[in-house]
């Protein structure tokens, strides 16, 4: 099942790309959008690559505190 909103469908993991000022999301949303990017935030040191989850565009990333440990990011996961 994909989500109504575009921005954050997926089927698989390689539909999903990390931004940094949109965090996880559809890399064809992307595509189409007129996003204004940053330096850092969403795509900066420690994160991991986007992931498909239940159809939505998940992000991930490095638990500095336990080495080898990826943990899901919520600041990056659906951001408005």
């Amino acid at each position: 099942m994909l989500p109504a909103n575009a921005k954050w469908a997926c089927k698989v993991d390689g539909d999903c790309m990390n931004s940094c000022s949109q965090g996880a999301v559809s890399s064809t949303w992307y595509a189409g959008a007129a996003v204004k990017e940053c330096e850092d935030g969403c795509s900066s040191k420690g994160t991991e690559p986007a992931r498909c989850i239940d159809g939505e565009c998940v992000a991930f990333m490095r638990d500095f505190a336990h080495p080898g440990k990826i943990v899901r990011s919520e600041d990056c996961t659906h951001r408005p």
